[in-house]
């Protein structure tokens, strides 16, 4: 089966990347996986240049073992446009063993490679489209801090929000191109089904009530067992869990600057009618 289109989902981490995924996941002739971190484990920027970081081979086959693929695929030189077109060939690969048309890959930080990701679609011939996930910034330094907790260093709460910071700015480079949708965490939590059914909408997924169902199993099937901070349960609703005590929370209201965040929001807001 040929795969006709790539839906990247990318955002700061903690945004709810992984709650889009499995909506979006619901639709048929889809297919989605573990987060791969195929383009940002093998590619850098350096200087304002793209350069090789990996040879892609062994994290295909990485991906592949993660998500009890049958096969890999290898060989691409060191030049960062063949290194970018073996990842995304990986990825199709392995939806078109899942017999799907549509590619749902959604890790967080691909949102640093929709240049090199969206030129190797192009040579494939594979439309592409990019979600862009934000939420509050301080609630997102907030998970950050606790998740790291499991990460090779553990992020302060103010090294997370400058991260937050910095992924807004791209997130908003983009806003108003072709190919790109945007929602935030907190319209997704308000309107559920409305929001959900409008982002796919501006996907051409032909997703509807009825097939988000099915959104629980796809939740369970795309976090990994170390994910332990990730919720596993089916409803879609606001977390009532404090991240950091009341004084760092002010200190960080004091530290933000959320301009690039209220514009995507009033646009997503907007998109909504």
């Amino acid at each position: 089966m040929s795969v006709e289109r790539a839906i990247f989902i990318v955002g700061c981490p903690r945004s709810g990347t992984t709650l889009v995924q499995s909506v979006l996941s619901c639709a048929p002739q889809t297919a989605t996986f573990r987060e791969s971190h195929l383009f940002d484990a093998c590619l850098s920027h350096v200087a304002g240049r793209t350069v090789p970081r990996r040879m892609p081979g062994p994290q295909i086959s990485r991906f592949w073992t993660e998500n009890d693929l049958v096969g890999s695929v290898q060989g691409a030189g060191v030049l960062p446009n063949t290194i970018a077109d073996a990842c995304l060939a990986g990825l199709l690969k392995a939806t078109a063993q899942r017999g799907a048309k549509v590619l749902i890959e959604k890790t967080p930080r691909h949102l640093h490679f929709i240049k090199e990701i969206a030129a190797a679609c192009k040579r494939a011939n594979v439309e592409a489209h990019f979600v862009h996930v934000l939420r509050d910034g301080v609630a997102v330094a907030g998970s950050l801090v606790e998740a790291s907790a499991g990460w090779r260093r553990q992020r302060t709460p103010l090294e997370a929000l400058e991260r937050w910071h910095r992924d807004c700015a791209l997130s908003r480079a983009k806003l108003g191109q072709k190919g790109h949708v945007f929602t935030t965490y907190e319209i997704l939590t308000r309107r559920p089904v409305a929001e959900s059914l409008r982002v796919a909408d501006g996907l051409d997924l032909a997703l509807d009530e009825g097939d988000l169902a099915g959104r629980s199993e796809q939740l369970s099937a795309v976090i990994r067992p170390d994910e332990i901070w990730k919720p596993t349960m089916a409803e879609i609703t606001p977390s009532p869990r404090r991240h950091l005590d009341a004084e760092t929370e002010v200190n960080l209201r004091a530290e933000i600057c959320d301009t690039d965040y209220r514009a995507i929001a009033d646009f997503a807001e907007g998109a909504c009618g």
